[in-house]
């Protein structure tokens, strides 16, 4: 009973950690300084046989430390999204995406990111 019970806290713990969202999201706020980093247009088609997973990570210039992920569903298509690695605090975001059967994905994402108050020593 008490293993079952800690199964079901580690499960709400990585769900709450995990931002999946179907007609986009924002993760983070922009800070006075920051600037956008990266914006790109994601498309896809969802073949005939199966669903389409895949992953992208945005790295942007890899030096600046993202502020904020904004991702938008330019055509509300019933796709997924999610944020899997990196994201604010971070130099880089990897994002799955999920594209249905007979479904076409269009998403824009826009990276906004600010220098580090530190220098990185090499």
């Amino acid at each position: 009973m008490i293993m079952q019970g800690i199964g079901l806290v580690m499960t709400a713990l990585v769900l709450a950690t995990l931002v999946i969202a179907e007609n986009g999201f924002t993760v983070g706020r922009r800070i006075p300084g920051d600037d956008e980093i990266d914006i790109k247009t994601e498309r896809a088609r969802g073949p005939p046989d199966y669903a389409l997973s895949y992953y992208k990570t945005y790295v942007g210039d890899n030096y600046r430390v993202i502020t904020q992920v904004v991702i938008e569903e330019v055509a509300n298509s019933g796709t997924y999204t999610a944020i899997i690695a990196g994201g604010p605090g971070h130099t880089y975001v990897t994002l799955a995406y999920v594209v249905p059967r007979y479904v076409e994905m269009n998403y824009r994402v826009s990276i906004y990111g600010k220098t580090p108050a530190f220098r990185k020593i090499l």
